[in-house]
């Protein structure tokens, strides 16, 4: 008897010991692991590789696999010893080692395996829109950073014909070919435009700090950008339209479905009502003998009718995910493929050509003043008019770069490795 017991001990203590690993995830990237030059593409490689990123995504994945081996194993057979005539006086105790397995997971493997398998692709999609989207997050940061550099440099060309201006307005008040008020009116507009040059300045190094942010430095570091705004090429309807139904988050939606149904047909299986079998040897002092029993779930309270409409509840929420995934992705496309169409329009056909319309203007009334034969509040209205045309303009290029990038994102063309760059 202590002999049997200790055996079964062992055995115990065999399959329920382990150890844990705890895990390491590499450094954040250093200064000088980084392109001396960064483009869009370096951007969309470095936010994937983030080590943070990718063990978060590695786990997702790595448990998505072992749940498919998992589900290829049948459970673990139940040891069972058992002494019973025990303290009967003369009685031999009987003692009993039996085992037994449920046939049920043997029958429903193949679903199980299959469910799980659907799963695991599932995942996999999943991990592929994720990735598209940190792509897509991290070609907006670079976006970002290049507008407001832009304007940096924008606020400071302002600021320099102003003060150029201003000087100009004060050396004709001191020679009396102009007044001080003009000389005021100057210095309050070169005044004005040092105060937008520096907010301007500031959103640049706030919009580089984000930058480093999304690439995972470990600190904040001073880039140097080698492309503008992301210049993606146009698609037509069709190609969206082709794309969008490709996408991974339907993809991810279709298998998510199907490990639903494989689930449905095991519970409407009833496996669960398979018989279990046991057996095993007895012995009785001298006496030694086989015991064979079955063991059965009876349908009496549970006949597994609830379980099933559990199933197809969770079936039918499934469909309704994939239908909605792809209507979704759909209707986004096509408004995303309009909004991208009036971005353009609006940046070739109004601020482009206005701001080259006021460039000329204010040339024209630069010429104008210097023969004396335009006043020198006119001069101002045509150089703050240039300005906020050249402002207007870059808003409307950042438009358009941002539509037609939220537009590939939308209908999952963006990638780290087929997204070109200009």
């Amino acid at each position: 008897m202590r002999r049997s017991f200790s055996l079964l001990v062992s055995l115990c203590l065999v399959g329920c010991s382990s150890t844990v690993r705890e895990p390491g995830i590499a450094p954040d990237a250093a200064p000088t692991s980084l392109p001396a030059t960064l483009r869009h593409a370096d951007c969309a490689r470095l936010a994937t590789l983030h080590a943070p990123t990718a063990a978060a995504w590695e786990a997702r994945l790595q448990t998505a696999r072992i749940a498919v081996r998992q589900a290829g194993k049948p459970s673990n057979p139940t040891l069972s010893l058992s002494w019973e005539n025990l303290g009967l006086g003369a009685s031999s105790i009987q003692r009993t080692l039996s085992i037994s397995q449920a046939l049920a997971t043997l029958a429903s493997a193949p679903g199980t395996r299959a469910a799980a398998a659907h799963d695991l692709a599932a995942t996999q999609a999943d991990l592929i829109a994720e990735r598209r989207r940190l792509v897509a997050s991290a070609w907006r940061a670079y976006d970002d950073l290049v507008a407001a550099r832009n304007r940096a440099r924008l606020a400071t060309e302002v600021e320099a014909l102003l003060e150029e201006a201003a000087r100009a307005a004060a050396k004709r008040a001191t020679a009396g070919e102009g007044t001080r008020r003009e000389q005021e009116l100057a210095e309050a507009e070169a005044a004005k435009a040092r105060g937008e040059r520096t907010a301007a300045e500031g959103e640049a190094r706030a919009q580089e700090i984000a930058l480093c942010a999304a690439l995972g430095t470990e600190r904040p570091i001073s880039l140097r950008l080698g492309e503008g705004l992301a210049d993606l090429p146009s698609r037509t309807p069709d190609q969206i339209a082709a794309a969008v139904r490709e996408r991974a988050e339907v993809t991810a939606a279709g298998e998510r479905y199907a490990a639903r149904l494989e689930r449905a047909r095991l519970t409407a299986a009833g496996y669960r009502f398979i018989p279990t079998p046991t057996a095993g040897p007895r012995k009785e002092g001298d006496v030694a003998s086989a015991i064979v029993s079955w063991d059965i779930e009876l349908p009496i309270f549970d006949s597994g009718r609830l379980e099933g409409h559990v199933a197809e509840a969770e079936l039918l929420a499934a469909a309704a995910e994939l239908r909605s995934t792809a209507r979704t992705g759909a209707f986004q496309a096509a408004g995303l493929f309009e909004r991208d169409l009036t971005a353009h329009a609006t940046r070739d056909d109004h601020a482009r050509p206005l701001a080259e319309q006021r460039h000329q203007l204010r040339l024209s009334a630069q010429r104008l003043f210097e023969a004396g034969e335009l006043e020198f509040d006119a001069l101002v209205a045509a150089r703050r008019d240039e300005a906020e045309a050249g402002a207007a303009l870059l808003d409307a290029e950042v438009a358009a770069a941002r539509s037609r990038l939220d537009l590939w994102e939308a209908a999952g063309l963006l990638d780290v490795d087929d997204a070109p760059s200009r």
